[in-house]
C-alpha cells in the first residue's frame, strides 16, 4: 500500500493531455512505483484547437507509450495506421469483448474512458479492475447530484451538456467497485484502487468534487431525461 499526497493539484500540467492530466497521473503512477505498465484509453483523437499533423494524437495516456509503457488506443474514426489507434465503437456490451480481441493483459494498469456519453455504463460493465481508472464527468452538476444520461449503447453526444454523468455518480459508481477518487478538473476524475492506498481517507469526496465554473456545452432543447444512481 501507498501513500498518495492528497493534494494532487500541485502535480497538473499538459503535455499531451486532455487538459493537465498529465501530471497528476505521473504523479500517481510514481506513487504506485509502476514502471513500463499497460493502459487502455478509448475516446482518444486531435486536439480540440490542433490537429493530428500539428499536435498528433490527444490522450491521457501518451505520455506513457512516449516513457515506456504499451498498451491499446480505440477510437470510433478512422486514423492512419501510425498512430496505432484501433477502429471501434465502444459500448457497455462489447467493452469485455473488445479487450480480449486485442489481448489486453487481465492486470493492467490505467484505463481512461472519454466516450461523450456511457462512460458511467462502460465502467459498470468492465470485468477488470486497473490500478488508474481516469473518465469523463459531466461538471455541470453540484455536489450530491447523482445521475447519469440512461443506459443506451446507441447514443452519440450532440454537443449539448446532455452526456455522461456528474462526479457524484461516478464517485458513487467508483466506491462500489473498490476505488477512491482522488482527483477532478469537472472534465476528467481519476480513481485509484483503495486497495492499494495507505491513505484513502484524504480524499474526501465533497472536497474533490469539482464544476465547472461557467456552462460551457448548449444546454439540451430536447429536456431529455436522467438516471438517479
Amino acid at each position: 500500500m501507498y501513500w498518495l499526497n492528497p493534494n494532487l493539484e500541485k502535480f497538473e500540467r499538459r503535455v499531451h493531455s486532455q487538459l493537465t492530466e498529465d501530471g497528476v497521473i505521473e504523479k500517481i503512477v510514481e506513487t504506485l512505483r509502476i514502471q513500463n505498465g499497460y493502459y487502455v484509453e478509448f475516446g482518444v483523437g486531435p486536439r480540440v484547437a490542433g490537429s493530428l499533423e500539428t499536435h498528433g494524437i490527444e490522450a491521457n495516456t501518451r505520455l506513457l507509450r512516449e516513457s515506456g509503457w504499451f498498451g491499446l488506443w480505440m477510437d470510433g474514426q478512422n486514423y492512419p495506421s501510425h498512430y496505432q489507434v484501433q477502429k471501434e465503437f465502444i459500448t457497455a456490451l462489447n467493452i469485455n469483448l473488445l479487450l480480449s480481441k486485442y489481448k489486453v493483459p487481465r492486470d493492467f494498469d490505467l484505463i481512461s474512458i472519454d466516450i461523450d456519453g456511457q462512460d458511467l455504463w462502460v465502467w459498470m460493465a468492465l470485468n477488470a479492475s486497473p490500478k488508474i481508472v481516469v473518465i469523463e464527468c459531466n461538471g455541470n452538476f453540484d455536489f450530491g447530484d447523482s445521475r447519469s444520461i440512461p443506459f443506451n449503447i446507441d447514443h452519440r453526444w450532440d454537443g449539448t451538456a446532455y452526456f455522461g454523468a456528474s462526479v457524484t455518480a461516478l464517485q458513487k459508481i467508483g466506491r462500489s467497485k473498490g476505488y477512491v477518487n482522488v482527483w477532478c478538473n469537472a472534465i476528467n476524475c481519476i480513481f485509484v484502487r483503495e486497495d492499494l492506498l495507505q491513505n484513502p481517507e484524504s480524499f474526501e469526496p465533497e472536497r474533490i468534487h469539482k464544476k465547472l465554473p461557467r456552462r460551457i456545452h448548449r444546454i439540451d432543447e430536447h429536456n431529455r431525461s436522467w438516471v438517479i444512481i
